[in-house]
């Protein structure tokens, strides 16, 4: 078994020998994973309002996603002591495959059963995939250099998917949203077999909810900055799109905002990572939010295509700004305490809280959906005053 080993290990190509390196891999694996993931993730909003669900229960499609996320995440503890970190990641990649072949099923069966059950599979794997993830990278980082390494993960995958969006428009509006989910499907088949060739990790998990409650006590501030970002990310993916689909009338115009939005952090992820790797973390974290807290109560008001995209853009470079050092305290934060994992599946909650509290706020108005970037403009308000 051994001789075997050898023996191929020599004929392996570099570009896959590198994948042997843990932080090398991560890379390689979350930038095709992204690329997959924006050629159709922007347009799900929009997909299941043309099959005729309302704006209501498309928001209440992605509660019961974030809901099976935090249900899956206190599980995937276990998963992983038995099976390993990228084993665990590797089970999240067919349930992936089940969602995007399910999704066209529901325009011919447009059932509450299958739409609900949609969310969950999407839930599901969603936590099998980013825990480890979020895991592996953290104990991969060093700690002079973690926010560039940071910078490089995101860049890496916005320089993969940056024109996934638009060319997930084109094909929507040439061919269908099944022709795109086909597409997904086959390209989803990469990282399944990247990583099969990469070495396992198996953590040992000794996971504790009183221990895991002491951590939200002690680090409140962090995870109310996690809050904060998920309410941020949240009307990007979901109403932010809905409302440019309500304005612009074409699935091709929210492929435009999502490659624009990609143009605004590819290069900016990298400067912010070296930037954070020298400044006030925090400093940089307090400008991003009053920057984020314009943009969003400017978006508000925008109605013409022009306004949207340069919105878009500027979406990108700020958000960057917020997340690279705050997701780098985050992998530093975890590396810090006794359990790496236990403090990332504990971050779950405040996403759960940010996002879901969002989402049903919005339903209260939904004749007039962009008041929810009000409210996340003074959430970000609320970040740069802390």
């Amino acid at each position: 078994m051994h001789a075997f080993h050898h023996q191929t290990h020599l004929h392996i190509p570099h570009c896959l020998e590198s994948l042997k390196k843990d932080i090398n891999g991560i890379y390689i694996i979350h930038s095709i994973r992204g690329f997959v993931f924006s050629l159709f993730g922007i347009f799900i909003p929009i997909y299941l309002l043309t099959l005729g669900f309302s704006i209501s229960m498309v928001l209440f499609f992605f509660v019961v996603r974030q809901l099976a996320i935090l249900s899956t995440n206190f599980f995937v503890g276990m998963i992983a002591n038995r099976l390993g970190l990228k084993h665990t990641m590797l089970i999240s990649l067919p349930l992936s495959l089940i969602y995007l072949l399910l999704l066209p099923v529901l325009d011919s069966f447009p059932n509450l059963y299958l739409f609900y059950g949609l969310a969950i599979v999407s839930g599901a794997q969603a936590a099998l995939y980013w825990v480890p993830m979020h895991s592996l990278f953290a104990r991969s980082t060093k700690t002079g250099s973690r926010s560039s390494q940071v910078g490089k993960l995101i860049s890496f995958q916005h320089i993969a998917s940056m024109l996934a969006p638009l060319l997930g428009g084109t094909i929507t509006l040439f061919y269908s949203f099944e022709i795109l989910f086909i597409i997904a499907i086959i390209l989803l088949l990469i990282p399944i077999g990247l990583l099969l060739y990469t070495p396992e990790i198996k953590p040992h998990i000794n996971f504790s909810f009183r221990r895991g409650f002491k951590l939200l006590k002690k680090y409140k501030r962090h995870y109310y900055l996690t809050c904060s970002e998920i309410i941020g990310g949240t009307t990007e993916s979901v109403l932010w799109p809905l409302f440019v689909f309500l304005v612009l009338k074409n699935e091709f115009s929210v492929g435009v905002i999502g490659t624009l939005l990609g143009v605004g952090t590819v290069f900016f992820s990298l400067l912010m990572g070296n930037k954070a790797n020298q400044a006030n973390r925090s400093k940089i974290v307090k400008i991003a939010a009053l920057m984020l807290a314009i943009v969003w109560i400017s978006k508000f008001f925008a109605e013409s295509s022009i306004v949207i995209y340069a919105l878009s853009v500027a979406s990108g470079f700020f958000v960057i700004m917020f997340s690279v050092p705050h997701t780098a305290e985050t992998y530093a934060l975890a590396k810090k305490e006794h359990d790496i994992d236990e403090f990332i599946i504990f971050r779950e909650i405040p996403i759960t809280i940010g996002k879901v509290s969002l989402l049903l706020i919005s339903t209260l108005f939904l004749s007039k959906i962009n008041l929810a970037f009000i409210i996340t403009g003074i959430n970000f308000l609320f970040v740069f005053f802390i």
